[in-house]
This record gives structure tokens, C-alpha cells and sequence, in this order.
């Protein structure tokens, strides 16, 4: 499905949770595009970029915790 990526995996993952396919070829997720695929803006900087993968897998989608948040305040 076009626009949709599985889980990503915290340890970077294996088979094609780490992987992307572009026209026939297939190659790994770059740092950023893991980044983006979260939600996170291109500037944001992890706390321990040592733990990028683990960071990324651990994190929940950044917009929907942002609108559920919202919807909270507003109730």
C-alpha cells in the first residue's frame, strides 16, 4: 500500500520492517526517513543518538499522541 510503512522494529529490525522498496530496488531505511516515518520534525535531535533505532521503534506516531492530546485538553 502506497503511503504506508510496517511497524518499525526498535533494534532496527530485520526482513522488511528495515527495508523500503523504490521502483524494483530495495534498500534500508535511512536515519531520517525512520525519523519521519514517526512523525518527529527533521530538526528534532534524540536524546542518545546511540539508541537511534531503539529510540524510533520505541516511539508512538509524534501527530497522533499531539491530536489525542488535544482532544483531551478540549474535554
Amino acid at each position: 500500500v502506497r503511503g504506508v510503512h510496517p511497524t518499525l522494529m526498535s533494534g532496527g529490525g530485520s526482513g522488511r520492517r528495515s527495508f523500503i522498496r523504490v521502483g524494483d530496488r530495495v534498500r534500508k531505511l535511512l536515519p531520517l526517513e525512520r525519523q519521519r516515518l514517526q512523525g518527529f520534525p527533521d530538526d528534532f535531535r534524540f536524546p542518545v543518538p546511540k539508541l537511534f533505532n531503539k529510540q524510533t521503534g520505541n516511539s508512538v506516531y509524534v501527530p497522533l499522541v499531539r491530536h489525542l492530546l488535544r482532544e483531551a485538553v478540549e474535554q
